[in-house]
């Protein structure tokens, strides 16, 4: 798979993460562009996501949908 782009953002474990992927594409032999640092990458809240998301991914896709409820059923079961 080659990418037209690789984005990452400043923080240094998502810069190892995107630097860890391009070499694993080197070794492979697939030439890839250099990550592109983004601060808007940084952080997310990721549960807005999928409260902004999961109703339309649900009603589109029968899998995310299961796959979505399971999550949340173990979610909530999960000792913290």
């Amino acid at each position: 798979m080659h990418f037209k782009a690789i984005y990452s953002g400043a923080l240094r474990r998502q810069q190892e993460t995107a630097a860890e992927v391009c070499q694993a594409s080197r070794e492979a032999g697939l030439a890839q562009p250099h990550p592109i640092v983004h601060q808007g990458w940084n952080e997310f809240d990721l549960d807005q996501v999928y409260k902004d998301l999961a109703p339309i991914l649900n009603a589109s896709d029968p899998q995310f949908r299961q796959d979505y409820e399971e999550m949340l059923r173990s979610s909530v079961t999960m000792p913290v």
